[in-house]
């Protein structure tokens, strides 16, 4: 082994000056190689993460979601309340029903969690929803009746005032992810 070294030194011992034509170029292409591989990884690294911001990105019909179901907070606020019969009809349910598959679809869990608990919230809404409101439909019930009315409805709005804290956070996330996506597609 000792006859192998001796007749093929080790390259640490080549001098600069001592170094011939192929050497250098040899010497050049490795240094291009390693210069064109770290670009190459840069940008990967640079495709991966914007392809990660982009895939957080909600679908685009959220926002329109989350406001119907704002707006449907808002008015069963500035009526004092629903009855039960208002929760079946389509319009409400299909918000509803829609931000529950939505909810699967949201890379964002701070914007997942919001519209969860948003839809908690109108789900509570429906349930505290008493049989009739008070008044002409509920002349005849019994005192019991009407004060167990007055505590759905009392619940019904403060859930209803709840959930639309939360759509309000909901949505201000919503922008703020999307404004973070602009941020990242526009070319520096």
């Amino acid at each position: 082994m000792t006859c192998f070294t001796a007749i093929l030194p080790p390259m640490y011992e080549i001098l600069a000056a001592e170094a011939t034509t192929p050497q250098w170029i040899a010497a050049i292409a490795s240094v291009i190689s390693a210069l064109g591989g770290a670009a190459g990884f840069a940008a990967l690294v640079i495709t991966l993460k914007r392809r990660r911001t982009a895939t957080r990105l909600p679908p685009f019909e959220l926002r329109r979601l989350l406001h119907e179901l704002e707006e449907m907070l808002g008015e069963l606020i500035s009526n004092g309340g629903m009855p039960t019969d208002w929760f079946l009809a389509p319009e409400q349910r299909r918000t509803s029903q829609l931000l529950a598959s939505y909810s699967g679809l949201l890379a964002d869990d701070e914007l997942n969690a919001l519209v969860s608990q948003a839809r908690v919230a109108a789900d509570d809404c429906w349930a505290a929803a008493p049989p009739v409101l008070p008044g002409a439909a509920a002349a005849g019930l019994p005192p019991t009746e009407l004060a167990e009315i007055d505590q759905r409805l009392e619940r019904q709005l403060e859930q209803a005032r709840t959930g639309r804290d939360v759509l309000l956070r909901a949505i201000s996330r919503l922008d703020e992810l999307v404004r973070e996506s602009t941020r990242t597609r526009t070319p520096v």
